[in-house]
């Protein structure tokens, strides 16, 4: 298990991504779009006192596969990683300590989309 001051979850929908933004007290005027036209998910990062919020959210797709979700799920985890990278100045991890990063953001987001007992 991995340690971190970073808050990383999944919104599956507007709605919940607004009640997640009222509960982390961001002024509305400063709220993002939910996932962008013509894209099936995005990341926003908060600061939230000194922790950083990563939240995925995601277009729910009907016609995707399960390999595709977790396909697109891997691929926004990666843009975490990077991102918590910038942030803390990490410019050269050791490319073990970066795969467990990943694996392990990509973990916990699987988990949140299918949840742990649908694995």
């Amino acid at each position: 298990m991995i340690l971190s001051p970073y808050c990383i979850g999944l919104c599956l929908s507007e709605d919940l991504f607004n009640k997640e933004l009222k509960r982390l007290k961001l002024p509305v005027k400063d709220w993002p779009e939910f996932v962008p036209k013509g894209k099936d998910a995005r990341v926003h990062l908060f600061q939230n006192g000194r922790y950083l919020c990563c939240i995925l959210c995601m277009k729910e797709n009907k016609k995707a596969t399960k390999s595709e979700i977790i396909g697109l799920i891997v691929h926004e985890s990666v843009h975490i990683w990077q991102e918590i990278k910038l942030i803390n100045n990490e410019h050269n991890p050791s490319q073990e300590f970066e795969a467990e990063a990943v694996q392990n953001i990509t973990q916990r987001l699987i988990e949140a989309y299918y949840g742990k007992s649908a694995l």
